[in-house]
């Protein structure tokens, strides 16, 4: 492989896709990570359009889903022999508590878990193609936390309110 690799997550809207197409355009050969088809689709196309010359891959997994996370991350690994650049965007803020399968508060699984695993997954690439980067994009709600118990907040799955999803969101 001759051009640089970008992992990427959350790439089918916002932060993702401005990052995938930019790095596109630079020359890096994408490795979008998504759960929609449909959308991935889309990112595609529009990848195509910004380069002429675009090399990208989609990766399908819910994030959300530790098991998915992992699995997507050993995918990735066994593609490329090096990855440069590895940045975790996908996030989301949910208004009320949704548990995964796996038993977790979808957003902590979504905005922590699942990154945590794919990193852990994909470090002995990410180290040896060194120097890569990993980038970890976090909302200014995180600035807004009073509080935090990773113990407690990475197992807490009560129900809670819209009103209340902000502050929980800033510590997720």
């Amino acid at each position: 492989m001759d051009r640089p690799v970008a992992v990427i997550t959350g790439t089918t809207s916002g932060l993702g896709r401005i990052a995938a197409l930019e790095l596109a355009r630079r020359g890096y050969r994408i490795a979008a990570v998504a759960r929609s088809r449909p959308k991935a689709e889309r990112l595609l196309s529009e990848l195509r359009a910004a380069s002429a010359d675009v090399q990208a891959d989609i990766f399908y997994a819910d994030l959300g889903l530790v098991s998915q996370a992992r699995r997507v991350g050993e995918e990735i690994a066994a593609r490329y022999p090096r990855v440069d650049v590895l940045v975790n965007n996908a996030g989301l803020h949910a208004f009320s508590q949704r548990t995964t399968t796996e038993g977790f508060a979808e957003m902590t699984a979504v905005n922590y878990l699942g990154p945590f695993v794919l990193t852990e997954t994909l470090t002995n690439t990410l180290v040896t193609s060194g120097p890569a980067r990993i980038v970890n994009v976090a909302s200014e709600a995180a600035k807004q936390a009073r509080t935090m118990s990773p113990g407690h907040d990475l197992r807490h799955t009560d129900p809670y309110t819209r009103r209340e999803s902000m502050a929980l969101y800033g510590r997720r």
